[in-house]
């Protein structure tokens, strides 16, 4: 069948449960503006595009999923380098460049999880050893950016609010505290997407808030989790923000009862399991 070129309508949709193909309208002198169901569709088109390659849905998702890690690995990335270079900063615009040799890095050695594997963890020049907690923050953000569907421009707050998290985790894992000017952009993004003045969710909300309020009085618990909480209640949803927090809760047991000489005094940077469990709440 002869078609017209260029097509009038070609276009895919990406929800959250699946992909799928959007109706086309096909022009040709045989056929006018017939629409065809996903299988003819991708049939019928065949090697003429490249939707051919992507027949099955499926391969398309795991490209999907492929492409988000990586995107979600090389801002995992960029994280650790704001956190290392936050005082200096020239995290923005600087070049890549060892922390112990100060020798610029190719763009081979800057490719996230990967270079740390070939390099064996440590760098190309001077063989000093790259924190491990590089590695982790690198893989908890390729996982974190995984189920989010960047075809749609809504979701990109989803990514933002999950980036400064991410950010944040990282400062309170090396120091136990973090600038409270990360916690502007999650209340900015917040605002885009609030449904939060809602009676079931109050019900929800104000009893595990006022019991994080009271730890935080107690000085049991530091208020950036407490204002963390907040923001995850209300970009989400307060039932969201108690399972995130319920499972971080479990995590940081499990940490204690598997590390060894720990005392009962002992504390935890919490939000590196909340960003964890956040990540496990969304698949």
């Amino acid at each position: 069948m002869a078609l017209k070129f260029p097509p009038k309508i070609i276009f895919f949709v990406h929800t959250s449960g699946s992909f799928f193909f959007g109706s086309r309208k096909i022009c040709s002198k045989h056929t006018n503006n017939i629409v065809l169901p996903f299988k003819q569709k991708a049939n019928y088109f065949g090697k003429l595009s490249l939707f051919y390659v992507f027949n099955n849905w499926r391969d398309f998702m795991l490209i999907n999923y492929f492409v988000n890690f990586f995107i979600g690995s090389c801002l995992a990335s960029h994280a650790c380098v704001i956190y290392d270079r936050f005082d200096q900063g020239n995290f923005l615009w600087g070049h890549s460049y060892c922390d112990f040799c100060l020798q610029p890095l190719a763009l081979t050695d800057e490719l996230p999880i990967i270079s740390f594997l070939i390099l064996k963890g440590k760098c190309r020049f001077c063989h000093e050893k790259i924190s491990w907690t590089l590695l982790l923050f690198e893989i908890l953000g390729g996982c974190a950016f995984l189920p989010i569907d960047f075809s749609n421009i809504k979701s990109f707050s989803t990514g933002i609010f999950i980036f400064f998290v991410l950010l944040i985790a990282i400062f309170d894992f090396n120091d136990k505290e973090f600038p409270t000017i990360f916690l502007l952009p999650l209340f900015i993004v917040t605002l885009t997407k609030a449904n939060f003045w809602h009676y079931f969710n109050l019900l929800q909300f104000l009893p595990i808030a006022s019991l994080l309020i009271l730890y935080v009085y107690k000085k049991k618990l530091g208020s950036g989790d407490l204002y963390l909480y907040l923001s995850i209640a209300s970009f989400f949803n307060p039932q969201f923000a108690n399972e995130v927090f319920l499972i971080a809760s479990i995590l940081v047991i499990l940490s204690y009862l598997f590390e060894k000489h720990q005392s009962y005094s002992s504390s935890f940077a919490f939000i590196p399991y909340i960003f964890t469990a956040l990540i496990i709440k969304n698949f």
